[in-house]
């Protein structure tokens, strides 16, 4: 990580499971990701839910960063995004996009500071 990048911690909230709903524990992933230092959380994620709407059926990927062990999810199966301080854990995951689709967010981003910006000059 250079320090052009800083890295964010976000939870994935995933639907319960519709079969068996008595079971009370959510199936929700804490990720930590990279993006570049001048965007903040917020930022990526009204980027991210701008994917989602554009291409909800590709993949993202969490890989455990102890087990090395990889789930691909779609992005149409993240119901919200949150994020909190940063904090280590022992499942944790990154957050992995293709190269596409973090290109795709970067751009959202830089859009979003852009109208933000105008209306502030007002």
């Amino acid at each position: 990580m250079t320090k052009a990048l800083k890295k964010i911690q976000v939870t994935l909230y995933m639907p319960k499971n519709r079969k068996h709903l008595n079971t009370t524990k959510l199936v929700n992933h804490r990720a930590t990701v990279c993006i570049p230092q001048q965007f903040n959380e917020a930022d990526f994620i009204k980027a991210f839910y701008e994917l989602q709407k554009a291409v909800p059926n590709n993949l993202i990927k969490l890989k455990a960063k102890k087990t090395k062990k990889t789930i691909e999810v779609e992005l149409k199966k993240v119901e919200f995004l949150n994020f909190g301080k940063y904090k280590g854990f022992e499942n944790e995951y990154e957050l992995l996009f293709d190269e596409t689709d973090y290109a795709t967010i970067n751009y959202a981003m830089l859009q979003n500071i852009k109208i933000l910006g105008a209306y502030s000059a007002k």
